[in-house]
């Protein structure tokens, strides 16, 4: 099998971990899931598998789903410790 740039199935794999993004739970895993994707797509042109006018692209597709993301519930829906329900005091008057 020959390396040929821009291969169909090498940019629907990339486009799958993009997708990853949006469906992430927390915001911790939309940037892990960001950053992977980042990693993985300097990897795909570092073998030549894309073009760099290609990783730009996906680039721009991974940092939009990331902007776009939204928390599938809000803050106060979720379970204890994993919002900002907590209310807190404000610090004492001296």
């Amino acid at each position: 099998m020959t390396n040929t740039r821009n291969n169909p199935d090498t940019l629907e794999r990339a486009r799958f971990q993009i997708r990853s993004i949006a469906h992430a739970e927390t915001e911790h895993a939309v940037n892990f899931h960001w950053t992977w994707c980042a990693g993985y797509f300097m990897a795909l042109a570092m073998e030549k598998l894309i073009d760099e006018g290609t990783q730009r692209e996906l680039d721009a597709e991974a940092d939009r789903a990331r902007d776009e993301w939204k928390p599938a519930k809000p803050a106060s829906q979720l379970p204890e410790g994993g919002g900002f329900q907590r209310k807190v005091a404000p610090p004492p008057r001296y």
